[in-house]
């Protein structure tokens, strides 16, 4: 968790930039899973959720639900 947990809010669009490169570079060098914590969420959840689509990885988490109380991301891979 905490990929982009180096990313400030007070300069969010800038640090939206940054998260969004940092995925494609993920994407090209590999990675079997990613857990989102808490500091990838200061992003804010559509934003959070628009990068896992870009992503090339699966996202896991057990305990994020949605407004439906459905999961947000797969529990396992």
């Amino acid at each position: 968790g905490n990929l982009f947990s180096s990313i400030t809010v007070k300069r969010l669009e800038h640090s939206r930039a940054k998260a969004k490169a940092l995925v494609k570079m993920v994407n090209v060098v590999g990675l079997d899973a990613f857990s989102p914590g808490a500091g990838d969420y200061a992003l804010g959840l559509g934003f959070l959720q628009g990068l896992q689509k870009q992503a090339q990885f699966p996202w896991v988490s057990t305990n994020v639900l949605g407004s439906d109380g459905k999961p947000l991301f797969a529990p396992y891979v």
